[in-house]
């Protein structure tokens, strides 16, 4: 949001141009954010595929529905400037995606509590970062009009 409200201001002094190009920086250091996060996630997943632990499925599904609620409600704060600002346009994707993902999240918790499968843990993360490396580059190839 702070970018947002720097996007804003008026042109004067130092600044001729106003500081519009503040909301597109930080698009962009939100999707290097999300790519170092990514990175860490795959390392996690393809390490718990060598070496399996077990899975708290129920606690899995509980938190994930948590975050449903709390990244729905968020998406839809972002809704209405998600067309008129780069920077906005990303926050409201990326709560979007964040609460599709949950609800994979809650999916495979359920599989999991079923079958007792662990191996499904790390296959969820990878999808997750498939996702995420979508959203992300898409965000990173938004050229702004």
């Amino acid at each position: 949001m702070g970018a947002a409200t720097l996007a804003k201001r008026k042109p004067g002094g130092r600044y001729t141009y106003g500081l519009r190009s503040s909301s597109i920086l930080a698009a962009f250091l939100n999707a290097l954010l999300l790519l170092v996060a990514i990175a860490l996630i795959a390392i996690e997943a393809v390490r718990r595929f060598a070496e399996p632990a077990p899975v708290a499925g129920q606690t899995v599904m509980i938190v994930a529905a948590i975050g449903i609620a709390i990244n729905t409600a968020t998406a839809l704060l972002f809704m209405r400037g998600r067309k008129g600002d780069l920077n906005i346009r990303g926050a409201f994707l990326h709560m979007a995606a964040d609460a599709a993902v949950s609800a994979g999240v809650v999916a495979a918790g359920l599989a999991i509590v079923l079958t007792g499968r662990s191996w499904i843990d790390p296959v969820t993360s990878l999808v997750i970062v498939a996702v995420i490396a979508i959203g992300t580059w898409g965000l990173l190839r938004i050229r702004s009009t």
